[in-house]
């Protein structure tokens, strides 16, 4: 081998090089961005999944309430039977009160 193909040979060896690291820094770039997003996605699918919790126990903190208070329609009658003497007075007046303006 002569010393002007020696020469070409270590140039196309330093240009391949050279192109090597360039592709080895954009292979580490795009990993790193791979890895930000994986990571923002994760974080966001963190958050959404608290957000999810939260409104979860909110709803069962919702539920309970409502089965605590029975919120189930009563009849009249049913009413009626639970009144104690001093909601009896005032439902009286209140239907007395309802008869005079239905009279005048």
């Amino acid at each position: 081998m002569c010393i002007r193909d020696r020469a070409e040979i270590d140039h196309l060896k330093e240009e391949h090089e050279s192109k090597l690291r360039k592709v080895h820094r954009e292979y580490a770039e795009l990993k790193k961005q791979y890895e930000e997003r994986v990571s923002k996605a994760e974080s966001s699918k963190l958050e959404l999944i608290e957000q999810w919790k939260r409104k979860v126990q909110e709803q069962s903190k919702y539920n309970k309430i409502n089965t605590e208070i029975n919120i189930d329609p009563v009849s009249y009658t049913h009413l009626r039977a639970h009144e104690t003497g001093r909601n009896l007075v005032c439902r009286l007046l209140l239907e007395k009160k309802k008869k005079k303006k239905t009279n005048k």
